[in-house]
């Protein structure tokens, strides 16, 4: 049977977060609900909450307990987060990230798979073979990515090839360089 082992697994969520804004790569909330589904989310967004987008989220369905009931809600009514910039399903599954200035680095392998089409078919052939797809890069056949994106807009500036994937929360900045841990052991520093 296909399975990912579960240290294969993105994260479900990763921080990082400077005086005024949090920067995240996260599950779309109408996803956190009962939902084998794992389609994600970079974003910045203002470091404290706004009440009225918690009323607002309060006051949906409560009893909403399933993706697909969940996506008739409004973008409002799934969560309370007051978005500054956001890229939906970017193709990057994040394993690290960091805040330098005004860049934020993100590091992890190729997301191939749109899990939401592949919701319900997973045993078809054509699904199969792009699932076996995924988990092989996320098992390093691919090697990993690096972006660095615009902290102010979420526009990526650049991106890298890595060897390896990078280890989950393995990426510092310090006095000008970045520091990355792959999953082949090496330590890449770049200036």
């Amino acid at each position: 049977e296909w399975f990912i082992p579960a240290r294969l697994v993105p994260c479900g969520r990763i921080l990082v977060f400077d005086d005024t804004n949090v920067y995240g790569y996260g599950r779309d909330p109408e996803y956190l609900c009962n939902s084998s589904v794992l389609e994600y989310r970079l974003f910045s967004a203002k470091k404290y909450l706004n009440p009225e987008l918690v009323k607002n989220l309060k006051r949906a369905k409560n009893d909403v307990v399933n993706w697909k009931s969940r996506l008739e809600l409004k973008p409002n009514e799934r969560t309370a987060v007051d978005y500054k910039w956001l890229k939906e399903h970017p193709p990057l599954l994040a394993q690290s990230m960091t805040l330098s200035n005004s860049t934020l680095f993100i590091a992890g392998t190729q997301d191939v798979v749109d899990e939401k089409q592949a919701w319900g078919r997973f045993l078809q052939p054509e699904m199969r073979a792009k699932l076996d797809e995924q988990l092989s890069a996320m098992m390093g056949s691919r090697g990993g990515l690096l972006w660095a994106v615009s902290a102010e807009n979420g526009e990526k500036l650049t991106e890298y090839k890595l060897e390896s994937p990078p280890v989950f929360d393995g990426m510092i900045a310090a006095n000008g360089c970045l520091y990355l841990v792959l999953k082949n052991g090496d330590l890449v520093c770049y200036e």
